[in-house]
């Protein structure tokens, strides 16, 4: 009889799990590939860029957009948000969006709460890619219908694996806004110039500069060459190529295989210092010159060559940073914290100050793994 009942009480959980009672199907929902925030006078404008499914569908490929665009606007980016989705006859799903870009204007005046709002949504993705805006809006970048690819999110998302530039995801700034030094970056994207006789909206957008974010508001941008800079302290420089001038007309390119660069810091009394600690891999690409790549002794001038790069470099972006812009992006306060608890409890509040006194050393060894497959450069 209990073996019965038991039996009885199996069959009849049946109808409450079968099935997944509050699925929504794909065909009711508009899909989310690229987000855009910006700043419209007191309100905020959400731009969302939609996959267009019958144009995807389609046999052989549809005639039309694959993506479209539709805004909304409110006191709040929920509000906006509310609104962009009474224009949609499906719901509004975030759990495939590529890239969020904000407006160069709404990042001036901070972008905490609209990357507060990504952050607490259930189906936002943390691994979205970052982007600001340079000389237009958030929403002009998403308009864009580039050749190459099939949207202009899906040319950011693989502009974000360049080797030249910062990749930054929502995950990765979240971070940096709650690090000890309140800071962070974002590389920022430009619309390319259109050719002659092109659509305007065909052209596409391209990493241009790098925002430099001070607490959530970005007081300013670096061009490629400072970027590079802020790619060798954050490790982020494997794959780029770098040329260095070795006479009059004279060049060596080398493509950088690996960069491991450590923090190491020191408090000296009142004097807080930083030693920068790398080491580079790297091989020839291209050599224009009269050195023989063959030669341990021209292999060796190459490498310290590297390293003075590295560090001209590094200390271009450093002397911005400390000077110009006050802002630590480059991860020392969180290095000091971890090895002075005690010391950094009591500078913590004025850090600004302190990091813009802090010395900083360089301890950086190059190394050419591969030099090619001939000597001296060929001509020459």
């Amino acid at each position: 009889m209990k073996q019965l009942y038991r039996i009885l009480l199996l069959f009849s959980w049946l109808p409450f799990v079968a099935g997944c009672w509050d699925r929504i199907e794909i065909n009711d929902l508009a899909i989310v590939v690229g987000a855009g925030v910006d700043k419209k006078g007191d309100e905020v404008e959400v731009t969302a860029q939609i996959i267009v499914p019958k144009v995807l569908s389609a046999e052989g490929g549809g005639a039309g957009d694959e993506t479209m665009v539709r805004t909304g606007r409110g006191a709040t980016i929920t509000d906006a948000v509310a609104d962009a989705q009474t224009k949609f006859s499906r719901r509004i799903f975030w759990g495939h969006t590529k890239v969020i870009v904000f407006g160069e204007e709404l990042a001036r005046e901070g972008i905490s709460e609209y990357a507060d709002f990504f952050a607490r949504h259930p189906k936002a993705r943390l691994r979205s890619h970052m982007y600001v805006s340079k000389a237009s809006t958030a929403k002009e970048v998403l308009m864009l219908h580039p050749a190459l690819e099939r949207s202009s999110s899906e040319v950011m998302r693989e502009m974000s694996r360049s080797p030249f530039q910062m990749d930054v995801t929502l995950k990765d700034l979240l971070e940096m806004l709650e690090s000890e030094a309140h800071a962070a970056v974002i590389p920022a994207v430009s619309i390319l110039p259109v050719e002659q006789g092109q659509d305007p909206l065909q052209t596409a957008a391209y990493i241009s500069h790098t925002a430099i974010l001070g607490g959530d508001q970005m007081i300013g941008m670096v061009d490629e060459q400072m970027t590079k800079g802020l790619l060798w302290f954050t490790n982020q420089i494997d794959g780029a190529t770098v040329t260095i001038k070795v006479a009059e007309n004279e060049f060596i390119s080398t493509n950088i295989l690996r960069a491991e660069m450590e923090l190491v810091p020191e408090i000296e009394g009142e004097k807080w210092k930083m030693t920068v600690k790398g080491r580079l891999v790297d091989e020839i690409i291209m050599n224009r010159s009269s050195w023989d790549v063959m030669n341990p002794v021209d292999i060796r001038k190459i490498e310290q060559r590297m390293e003075e790069e590295a560090e001209k470099q590094m200390e271009a972006v450093l002397k911005l940073l400390q000077k110009n812009y006050k802002v630590d992006a480059l991860g020392f306060a969180d290095a000091f914290e971890r090895k002075y608890p005690q010391q950094w409890n009591q500078v913590e509040g004025n850090w600004v100050d302190i990091f813009s006194t802090v010395e900083v050393h360089y301890d950086l060894k190059g190394k050419v793994k591969r030099p090619g497959m001939s000597t001296n450069s060929q001509g020459m």
